[in-house]
């Protein structure tokens, strides 16, 4: 009797753990995709801040400190990295 109620239990305990294998792996899959948005979308916001540098032109506001510059880019990049994340999690629907 006991032997059957541990077969029982140790197949129960390998379908819980395979379901959490299958969670986790779920959550580690969206975890890599909001990764790779983030960066992306840091990556573009750096580059186009870098080319509108180069170009001469400036933000609407005149930076008069290096932490106004650093306060400007912060923001800068955390709305990219919001719009990418809505557009991600709309697409894909995360």
């Amino acid at each position: 009797m006991h032997s059957t109620d541990l077969t029982e239990m140790m197949d129960k305990c390998k379908n819980v753990s395979m379901m959490n294998n299958s969670q986790t792996n779920r959550n580690l899959q969206e975890q890599q995709i909001l990764l790779n948005v983030t960066s992306e979308s840091m990556r573009a916001a750096i580059q186009h801040e870098k080319l509108i540098q180069s170009k001469g032109l400036s933000s609407r506001l005149v930076r008069s400190s290096k932490l106004s510059n650093e306060i400007a880019h912060t923001s800068y990049v955390a709305k990219a990295i919001e719009t990418g994340l809505r557009k991600e999690r709309m697409d894909s629907g995360i």
